[in-house]
């Protein structure tokens, strides 16, 4: 299941001190369907800088390094940094924190939903829907860049 929201307090406080001090509730964006791994087990991480990042071939957005994601084992959370001009977080599940971590290596969406695709048991359509959604809301924050 890909579940995330991202909470925004820019609008509600403002001195930014205090904006980083709030935390308001989620959004929640109704992602709802469950993944469930092809082999029923657990993954190590879906990271892959090194060899594939080597690639010839530009690729096309990055997680932005004024962000930093988080697991905390029971959710991926990405908190902006103070360069960043977003005063707020993004938290999601497990499926949401691979997403992160793949942005972290340059990146395409298709590359995102192929990886997704050989871990989940999803139709690839439902998961490229769930990341298109989940990259776009990301680039509103400014958290991924091209």
């Amino acid at each position: 299941m890909l579940t995330y929201s991202v909470e925004n307090v820019n609008s509600n406080l403002p001195d930014r001190d205090e904006r980083r001090a709030c935390m308001p509730p989620g959004i929640d964006t109704g992602m709802k369907e469950v993944y469930n791994c092809r082999d029923g087990g657990a993954h190590p991480s879906l990271r892959t800088c090194g060899a594939d990042s080597d690639r010839r071939e530009r690729k096309h957005m990055k997680l932005s390094k004024e962000f930093i994601a988080h697991n905390t084992g029971r959710e991926s959370i990405l908190v902006p940094t103070g360069a960043a001009g977003f005063f707020g977080l993004a938290k999601g599940n497990d499926t949401f924190g691979e997403i992160l971590a793949l942005l972290e290596c340059e990146t395409t969406e298709e590359e995102l939903v192929e990886k997704l695709f050989d871990k989940y048991d999803a139709p690839r359509e439902k998961i490229a829907a769930d990341v298109h959604r989940a990259v776009t809301e990301l680039r509103s924050i400014g958290a991924v860049i091209d």
